[in-house]
């Protein structure tokens, strides 16, 4: 606070050589404007309402969280998790690293107003969180140039907002499940030959066309002709092995099936259903694993009975 207003210190954005810089709000935080901001402005930890000594808020160092004082003892006021906290770190990809700052909060000021109270929190590259008069919290990232709004901060529940290259990492995954099944069926060392050549041309044929010229015709070329002879031969090993028509439902279903248990638990994280990416990967991880063992036993089973003379 200076002189009665909420003012919040900026590092300059693109340009963070620019110190003193910030922004002010006169109206609780509804509208920002440019103010040069003393380069020895006092961060706080803790601060109390005016004139209400016995309600006070003080920030979790590291934390993006805020405490506040009720019968005599400190409970959580407003916090964004840890596993979304570490997420938003990621989500700051700067195209000037430089001027980024950590994700937590670093310093909290309050305003007395009539009808209540507001709380302003910097939370470094975060932007600030927001307690309006009526007790709500807000989040605020950083727009350039004119302050800070609610649009502006990524949403903890965005769809999809793990890496893309999930989706690969389970397509990839549930390729080698549905071949394991179909393998344990046709149990004939050509289909696995036939696969990891179907597999290398489907790799090549993606390296040819995502490249910076329109795209590279000797890798697509390889890649049409390594996938047409390895699903050319993981049709005739699966004849010749004798393979029935089940045990290409149940590889089949074994892939599809794995894909979607590798996918449903970052599904969950970007729903805000699981906390971190690290509780997503080892949930997919079970998962996955369980729904190959399924595939194959369900394969091993349909053997066994075809050789049962029952």
């Amino acid at each position: 606070m200076i002189d009665g207003t909420i003012v919040v210190a900026t590092r300059g954005g693109s340009q963070p050589w620019l110190t003193g810089t910030g922004f002010a709000s006169g109206d609780a935080g509804e509208s920002w404007f440019g103010r040069t901001v003393p380069e020895t402005i006092p961060e706080r930890t803790s601060v109390c309402v005016p004139g209400l000594p016995d309600r006070c808020y003080r920030i979790v160092p590291g934390r993006l969280k805020v405490e506040e004082s009720r019968d005599g003892r400190w409970v959580t006021a407003w916090e964004v998790s840890p596993g979304d906290q570490a997420w938003l770190a990621r989500a700051y990809d700067p195209e000037h690293p430089e001027g980024t700052g950590v994700v937590a909060s670093l310093g909290i000021a309050v305003q007395k107003l009539p009808g209540g109270h507001v709380v302003v929190v910097a939370n470094g590259a975060d932007g600030i969180a927001l307690r309006d008069v009526s007790g709500t919290w807000h989040r605020l990232g950083w727009v350039e140039g004119k302050g800070f709004a609610s649009t502006a901060a990524p949403s903890l529940t965005s769809p999809g907002r793990y890496e893309d290259s999930i989706h690969t990492i389970a397509l990839s995954a549930a390729f080698a499940a549905g071949v394991v099944a179909l393998g344990c069926g046709v149990r004939r060392f050509g289909f696995f030959v036939a696969a990891l050549a179907l597999w290398a041309g489907v790799s090549s044929f993606r390296s040819g066309t995502d490249t910076a010229i329109l795209f590279n015709p000797f890798s697509v070329l390889l890649g049409i002709a390594l996938m047409s002879a390895g699903a050319g031969g993981m049709i005739m090993s699966a004849v010749r092995g004798e393979a029935p028509l089940r045990t290409w439902v149940i590889g089949t279903a074994t892939a599809v099936v794995t894909y979607y248990a590798i996918m449903t638990p970052f599904r969950a994280w970007s729903a805000g259903w699981l906390d971190s990416s690290s509780s997503a990967f080892n949930l997919s991880t079970v998962l996955g694993i369980a729904t190959v063992c399924a595939g194959v036993f369900a394969v091993v089973r349909l053997g066994a009975s075809r050789r049962d003379p029952r």
